[in-house]
């Protein structure tokens, strides 16, 4: 594969990093303001603060976009990227917290923090069940990286050989967020129990 399909290639996951770093920042931000009114404002239970607290009322929202590749064949030819963006995919985001413990001085709190997210049809622009992005196969770059570096180098170079990974999926967003068990990590993970089998830009966030 020559210097262009190369540049290609890190184009496509800066645009994924980029995306990613917006959406941290985002939660980092949230996770701030949390923190914040947790220090600032006195729980009691039974008060509407600590049910607001528990159990937030107001909705949060986090919308996703993706980038469909619309050139594979060409990008590995050396040819720039041709990317739709795709978007927005709506999932509305339920908290709350669980096996609250006071502590003995009546000035502490301790609780477990809950997260789901639920897919809101109307304010996305597709379904997230259904449709399909072309991107990066992101597990197959990154077993490419682990193949020039580790101990078991040897062990994902010949897994690489045996079962030819394309440099592109296609997924359903869904997929792509949540996670989908994927035929590179699965055959690794008997070798490295630390790596999954399942790959998603949000899998076990929630």
């Amino acid at each position: 594969m020559g210097r262009c399909c190369f540049y290609a290639v890190g184009t496509l996951s800066l645009l994924l990093l980029v995306t990613s770093v917006t959406l941290l920042v985002a939660r980092v931000f949230q996770k701030a303001v949390d923190q914040a009114i947790e220090k600032t404002i006195v729980l009691r239970n039974g008060s509407e603060t600590f049910d607001s607290w528990k159990q937030p009322p107001l909705p949060v929202y986090s919308q996703f976009y993706f980038f469909n590749v619309t050139n594979p064949e060409e990008i590995l030819g050396g040819e720039i990227p041709r990317l739709e963006e795709v978007g927005p995919y709506t999932y509305r985001e339920i908290r709350n917290k669980a096996d609250i413990q006071f502590g003995d001085n009546g000035t502490t709190i301790s609780a477990v923090s809950n997260k789901a997210y639920v897919f809101v049809q109307n304010l996305s622009v597709g379904d997230a069940q259904s449709d399909l992005i072309r991107t990066l196969n992101i597990p197959a770059v990154t077993a490419m990286e682990w193949a020039q570096q580790g101990i078991i180098q040897r062990i994902i170079r010949a897994l690489l050989k045996a079962y030819r990974q394309e440099f592109f999926v296609t997924r359903t967003v869904h997929e792509l967020l949540w996670g989908y068990k994927d035929e590179i990590l699965s055959l690794i993970h008997p070798f490295k129990p630390d790596i999954p089998p399942y790959f998603g830009l949000y899998y076990g966030v929630t």
